[in-house]
């Protein structure tokens, strides 16, 4: 009996080896080479090895995943179906081996590169991206162009952001492509008016972003054929009034000015965006008239007159704009008493040469 109750413990303490040598053993990718191993399986970190799940049993998708975790800011989304959806790099010096994987994840909808070194194999290689629907990419010097060129083989983005890149006129017809595009950011490129033609046709933009760019007047005769437009930044550009009266009939909820040569003959033609809320005015020329104009824009709550010329006389109109829940008055002539009755009569921040004030009070 008794050599019996060994010979049971014995083969349960080999049962219970051999159980967690095959749980933490690591995961290779190929039993016939040297494989990937997936480090974290074995340290328990569940978020990798949850990632690692993402992969399915492709060796090529493990050796993809472990290689991106490899690399400093980059994080990894999927969602309930188990799939990588979302791929989002930052500051990261990335090699074409970090790119080249991207086909075997024909599931993924949008990828980021923030401040990346992307180099012209690496953007092509985004064209094999079918289901890509968001591309955004900043501060990637000298590939704008191939940028565009590559977006406009992507016929299902709906969001493309191509900041700082060096874009300029040279591929901007392929924009024409992208019928489900509604928004488009192209800050801080060198394109021109000659862009508008190219998205005056597309029937579901909503939000475009241009600040930054080379584009006049001209660009906004073209705008104002696009009936679903929504927002507009138009910041750091050459429009000027008689171009914001081209947009008049758009239902405009969003307007971005900052740093333009308008005045206050602008507020004349904004306040017939009736259905605006947000509007920066950063900048400019406006001045305490051009403020009191915009006192019949009901639907008005973000409002930003940074760096303008405004001060105390127009406290009285902005006391009067009870609808207002974010102002920015930082670097305006306004002074710190003017700046402390607005505070006391909104139930928002309010930004002054004092800092940022806060407030509670209900009106």
């Amino acid at each position: 009996m008794k050599n019996s109750l060994i010979v049971l413990f014995i083969s349960f303490l080999v049962l219970l080896v051999s159980f967690l040598f095959a749980f933490w053993s690591p995961i290779v990718t190929n039993d016939d080479e040297p494989g990937v191993y997936f480090e974290y399986a074995l340290s328990g970190d569940e978020y990798e090895q949850f990632l690692l799940s993402l992969a399915g049993e492709d060796p090529d998708r493990i050796a993809a995943i472990s290689s991106w975790l490899a690399i400093d800011d980059v994080d990894i989304f999927d969602h309930d179906e188990g799939q990588v959806v979302e791929l989002q790099f930052a500051n990261s010096e990335l090699k074409l081996e970090h790119v080249e994987p991207l086909e075997l994840f024909p599931e993924i909808s949008r990828i980021t590169f923030d401040q990346c070194n992307l180099s012209n194999e690496m953007v092509r290689l985004l064209s094999k991206q079918h289901n890509l629907e968001q591309l955004i990419v900043s501060d990637a010097k000298g590939v704008g162009n191939l940028l565009l060129a590559t977006a406009g083989k992507l016929p299902r983005l709906d969001t493309l952001s191509i900041f700082n890149c060096d874009a300029n006129d040279e591929c901007i017809s392929s924009l024409a492509n992208l019928k489900e595009l509604r928004e488009l950011y192209l800050g801080n490129n060198a394109v021109t008016s000659a862009i508008g033609p190219h998205l005056s046709n597309l029937p579901k933009l909503r939000r475009v972003n241009l600040a930054g760019t080379k584009i006049d007047d001209a660009c906004l005769r073209d705008l104002s054929k696009i009936s679903t437009l929504t927002s507009l930044g138009l910041g750091r550009t050459k429009i000027s009034e008689r171009g914001l009266s081209y947009l008049v009939g758009l239902d405009l909820k969003s307007v971005g000015l900052q740093e333009t040569k308008i005045g206050d003959k602008a507020c004349g033609i904004i306040v017939r965006f009736p259905c605006l809320y947000s509007l920066h005015l950063d900048g400019t020329n406006i001045t305490n008239e051009g403020v009191s104009k915009l006192e019949s824009l009901k639907k008005l709550g973000d409002l930003s007159l940074r760096n303008t010329r405004i001060d105390d006389g127009c406290v009285e109109v902005l006391l009067k704009m009870k609808q207002i829940r974010s102002l920015d008055i930082l670097g305006t002539r306004i002074s710190e008493q003017g700046a402390l009755r607005i505070q006391a009569n909104y139930q928002y921040d309010t930004q002054n040469d004092f800092g940022i004030i806060k407030t509670n009070k209900q009106h």
